[in-house]
Protein backbone atom coordinates (compact mmCIF):
# COMPACT_ATOMS: atom_id res chain seq x y z
CA UNK A 1 0.00 0.00 0.00
CA UNK A 2 0.84 3.68 0.09
CA UNK A 3 0.84 6.11 2.98
CA UNK A 4 0.81 9.86 2.43
CA UNK A 5 0.30 13.07 4.33
CA UNK A 6 1.94 16.24 5.49
CA UNK A 7 4.97 16.22 7.75
CA UNK A 8 4.41 19.80 8.92
CA UNK A 9 5.79 21.73 5.96
CA UNK A 10 6.14 19.25 3.11
CA UNK A 11 3.87 16.55 1.74
CA UNK A 12 5.23 13.02 1.77
CA UNK A 13 4.40 9.55 0.49
CA UNK A 14 5.88 6.11 1.10
CA UNK A 15 5.09 2.47 0.51
CA UNK A 16 4.02 0.18 3.33
CA UNK A 17 3.36 -3.48 4.01
CA UNK A 18 1.38 -4.88 6.91
CA UNK A 19 0.07 -8.08 8.40
CA UNK A 20 -2.21 -8.56 11.39
CA UNK A 21 0.55 -7.51 13.79
CA UNK A 22 3.40 -5.96 11.76
CA UNK A 23 3.87 -2.79 9.77
CA UNK A 24 6.79 -1.77 7.59
CA UNK A 25 7.01 1.70 6.04
CA UNK A 26 9.51 2.40 3.27
CA UNK A 27 11.64 5.50 2.84
CA UNK A 28 9.47 8.56 2.37
CA UNK A 29 9.70 10.87 -0.60
CA UNK A 30 8.65 14.44 0.06
CA UNK A 31 8.29 17.82 -1.54
CA UNK A 32 11.21 20.18 -0.94
CA UNK A 33 9.70 23.38 0.42
CA UNK A 34 11.64 25.30 3.05
CA UNK A 35 9.50 26.54 5.91
CA UNK A 36 11.09 29.03 8.31
CA UNK A 37 8.03 29.22 10.57
CA UNK A 38 7.22 27.95 13.03
CA UNK A 39 10.78 27.80 14.31
CA UNK A 40 12.12 24.24 14.36
CA UNK A 41 9.60 22.81 11.90
CA UNK A 42 12.23 21.51 9.46
CA UNK A 43 14.19 19.42 12.03
CA UNK A 44 10.88 18.14 13.43
CA UNK A 45 9.75 17.14 9.97
CA UNK A 46 13.02 15.31 9.24
CA UNK A 47 12.78 13.46 12.57
CA UNK A 48 9.18 12.41 11.83
CA UNK A 49 10.05 11.03 8.40
CA UNK A 50 13.02 9.13 9.88
CA UNK A 51 10.76 7.60 12.54
CA UNK A 52 8.47 6.16 9.87
CA UNK A 53 11.31 4.01 8.53
CA UNK A 54 11.75 2.39 11.97
CA UNK A 55 8.15 1.25 12.38
CA UNK A 56 7.81 -2.50 12.90
CA UNK A 57 4.33 -2.84 14.42
CA UNK A 58 1.23 -0.90 15.29
CA UNK A 59 -1.77 -1.02 17.58
CA UNK A 60 -5.14 0.66 17.49
CA UNK A 61 -7.07 1.40 20.65
CA UNK A 62 -10.27 3.36 20.25
CA UNK A 63 -9.34 6.40 18.19
CA UNK A 64 -5.57 6.12 18.85
CA UNK A 65 -2.97 4.64 16.49
CA UNK A 66 0.40 3.76 18.05
CA UNK A 67 3.45 3.01 15.91
CA UNK A 68 6.16 0.88 17.54
CA UNK A 69 9.76 -0.13 16.86
CA UNK A 70 10.83 -3.78 16.73
CA UNK A 71 11.72 -3.66 20.47
CA UNK A 72 8.23 -2.39 21.35
CA UNK A 73 9.28 1.23 21.92
CA UNK A 74 6.53 3.69 21.03
CA UNK A 75 7.69 5.83 18.11
CA UNK A 76 4.56 7.91 17.50
CA UNK A 77 0.91 8.16 18.51
CA UNK A 78 -1.93 9.67 16.53
CA UNK A 79 -5.45 10.47 17.68
CA UNK A 80 -8.35 11.04 15.33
Amino acid sequence: GRVFGTAGCNNYHASFEHTADTLSIGAAASTRRLCAQPEGIMPQEQAFLAVLENVASYSISGNQLTLQAADGTTLAQFVS
